[in-house]
């Protein structure tokens, strides 16, 4: 029971770690983006 709920915390605490990291890199492609267009 308590190795089931680690597991399950950990599990979310992934999910939100992958999510983290999606958002990270679309602010990436947008602060990429945006000064290009500027430029262009």
């Amino acid at each position: 029971m308590e190795f089931e709920s680690k597991y399950h915390f950990s599990f979310e605490n992934l999910i939100v770690y992958q999510k983290a990291i999606t958002f990270g890199e679309d602010i990436d492609k947008l602060v990429e983006t945006f000064p290009k267009k500027r430029n262009v």
